[in-house]
């Protein structure tokens, strides 16, 4: 199995058991969660992206609890988690921290990004 088949399992895997949390919509969670996908892990670092930044943002308001929940009951530890759209570059203190643990990282295929993302942002000016 490749990276970007673990990083497919692990995600759905995620998704599964926070679509079983009382709290949560697992329509919901299938219609996000399907859009976004696990860029780079590394020991207690994750980094996901989106297909959006709509995506993105609504995932890390209203899912990041569960997703670190998930995590640690999968895992057994904390996650640090760092969100990221298709189309966006890391800048500021995003970047210093994806620089800090860059070298640990097991990159996933860009291939994972829709080739039509919503531009960031930043991509836009």
């Amino acid at each position: 199995m490749n990276t970007e088949e673990q990083f497919e399992k692990i995600w759905q895997s995620v998704a599964a058991m926070v679509s079983t949390y009382s709290e949560v919509a697992p329509s919901q969670v299938d219609a996000f969660f399907s859009r976004i996908h696990i860029q780079a892990m590394s020991g207690d670092f994750l980094v996901i992206t989106a297909e959006t930044d709509f995506i993105k943002d609504w995932v890390e308001k209203y899912y990041f609890h569960y997703i670190q929940r998930a995590l640690k009951e999968m895992f057994g530890g904390d996650f640090t988690i760092l969100f990221e759209t298709c189309a966006q570059t890391p800048s500021g203190a995003v970047q210093a921290s994806a620089e800090r643990v860059a070298a640990t990282l097991t990159p996933a295929p860009a291939a994972l990004c829709v080739e039509n993302a919503e531009p960031s942002a930043a991509d836009r000016k």
